[in-house]
């Protein structure tokens, strides 16, 4: 019961996190709306928290764009940031049974997540608008998931050098 207890605050910790940095710690992008920093905690939750790490990338992904006016993405947001968070925990631990050095699985997996982001929201839309509009975001969705994948990844190799931080994550993944 114990760990359960654990799981869910850091979960919901991740989530505030998540929301506050996306709603908050954002670059405007005209008529795109934000480039936000939010996936570099996105990043981190998946590869510490597993599977846990999408309940708080959506939750607190979904948050931050009803709380900063863009309630129309608020249900993509939530199903693209989770199985963005998905991806990136499968795909690491996949990788690193593989690829001697966690910092190019790292890497890879947020690489794969990030290029979720980016289809993911290009399809979104190209539904909700056109494909011209979903063509002119593109760029500025690979610039917040570079950005991201490279902080996100460093932020990783910090946090996994903080002893307080390696025994906490035994109980849930390995970061």
């Amino acid at each position: 019961m114990k760990i359960q207890t654990k799981k869910l605050t850091t979960t919901a910790i991740f989530a505030a996190i998540i929301c506050v940095v996306t709603a908050f710690v954002a670059v405007p992008a005209p008529a795109i709306g934000n480039i936000n920093l939010g996936d570099i905690f996105i990043l981190c939750a998946a590869w510490l928290l597993g599977p846990w790490g999408a309940v708080a990338a959506g939750i607190g992904s979904c948050l931050a764009d009803l709380l900063s006016g863009f309630a129309v993405y608020a249900p993509a947001t939530l199903v693209i940031k989770a199985i963005m968070a998905l991806a990136c925990y499968y795909f690491f631990s996949f990788l690193k049974k593989f690829v001697k050095h966690l910092i190019f699985s790292r890497l890879l997996s947020a690489l794969v997540a990030e290029a979720i982001m980016v289809m993911g929201y290009f399809i979104y839309e190209s539904i909700l608008y056109d494909i011209s509009t979903a063509l002119a975001s593109i760029p500025f969705n690979l610039i917040q998931g570079s950005a991201c994948l490279f902080i996100g990844t460093f932020c990783s190799i910090l946090l996994y050098k903080s002893q307080a931080i390696r025994n906490f994550s035994k109980e849930f993944t390995v970061i």
